[in-house]
Parts: C-alpha cells; sequence; structure tokens
C-alpha cells in the first residue's frame, strides 16, 4: 500500500517542498530545452510560480537569436503586468495568484 499512499500524495499536489521541488525541476528543464544561461533560470527560481507558470506558457518566436534575452524581456513583461517590482523575490510561502494591486491610488471617499 505504500505506493497508492504516494500516488495520492502526489495527485492532491504534494507538500511545500514536494511543489518547488517540482517547480524547479520544470525551470530547469526549460531552462536546458531553451538553453537559458544561469542567469535567467536564477531569476526565474526567484520568481512567483504563477507568474513562472506565465512565462514557461510564452511561445517563442521561431527566429529567435537569443533565448536568455527574449527570456528575460517576457519575464519583465509579466512582473510589469502583475505590478511586481523589478527584481521581486518570491518569499517561497504562498502558492496562490496574488491579490491585484490597486493601479488608483486616490482615496474615494471625498
Amino acid at each position: 500500500r505504500p505506493l497508492a499512499r504516494a500516488m495520492s500524495r502526489s495527485r492532491s499536489g504534494g507538500g511545500k517542498e514536494e511543489k518547488t521541488r517540482r517547480l524547479r525541476g520544470e525551470i530547469e528543464d526549460f531552462c536546458g530545452k531553451h538553453q537559458l544561461d544561469e542567469r535567467a533560470s536564477r531569476i526565474m527560481t526567484n520568481m512567483h510560480p504563477v507568474d513562472v507558470k506565465k512565462v514557461i506558457g510564452t511561445p517563442f518566436p521561431t527566429d529567435c537569436r537569443n533565448t536568455t534575452a527574449f527570456v528575460v524581456s517576457v519575464i519583465r513583461k509579466v512582473e510589469q503586468e502583475v505590478g511586481r517590482p523589478q527584481g521581486y523575490r518570491w518569499d517561497g510561502r504562498s502558492w496562490s495568484e496574488p491579490k491585484a494591486r490597486r493601479k488608483e491610488s486616490r482615496s474615494r471617499s471625498r
């Protein structure tokens, strides 16, 4: 029965450590597949998982000459779209979609 328990645990997503290990594996596979340098890998490792999935899901242009530069530009675009500061480092705690930041800073009460 240990195999059944291990299988059910993996289906439910596992613990935080397992999710982190799996995410890092996906990042390594992505970086290897597209021959990205250490810089891109390091940036992606520090990103929020939701953002990493967006980067991984972005299709590459057919005539991409510098895959690392392309991925870094996608990373910056994703971070900007969700309102994260450049150089944002994920704390490793929250796996869900972060709450959207309010674009408008004015108070509504008048």
